[in-house]
């Protein structure tokens, strides 16, 4: 079972916490939360989903990880996943996909977490850029 979200403002960046195993409760429990802690908010600049200490996801709890990105873009947020494991990074690469969220991008440091909320590219521009910046896209 997942331990409860963590909701802070930090030095005006919003920032969400999820830790452990992201069951269907934990995934409700989370997005309720974020409704909560959004109502009556207008306008979202940057976001960090922290999930360094999540260790999984069910499959029913990541219809609620893209219903809660919904609510972050629909505020215009520049939101970052930021995941040290492949798979978890995974996972924020797949909510920003499906969320159909060209802001939404999952970084593995914080340094990348800055670039991205001072960036004003989208998610696939942004890589189409790093590629041709290597020499691997022409």
């Amino acid at each position: 079972m997942s331990a409860p979200p963590n909701i802070e403002d930090r030095d005006g960046i919003l920032w969400i916490t999820l830790t452990g195993e992201l069951t269907k409760e934990g995934g409700e429990e989370y997005r309720v939360a974020l409704e909560k802690y959004l109502d009556g908010v207008s306008r979202l600049a940057s976001v960090c989903v922290d999930l360094r200490d999540l260790t999984g996801c069910s499959v029913f709890a990541r219809s609620e990880l893209i219903t809660a990105q919904r609510l972050l873009k629909d505020l215009g947020a520049r939101t970052c996943y930021l995941a040290s494991r492949p798979r978890i990074r995974g996972l924020g690469l797949w909510v920003g996909h499906i969320s159909e969220d060209e802001n939404a991008k999952s970084v593995i440091t914080l340094e990348k977490a800055k670039e991205w909320w001072d960036s004003s590219l989208g998610r696939e521009e942004s890589a189409r850029q790093a590629l041709m910046s290597r020499g691997r896209l022409r």
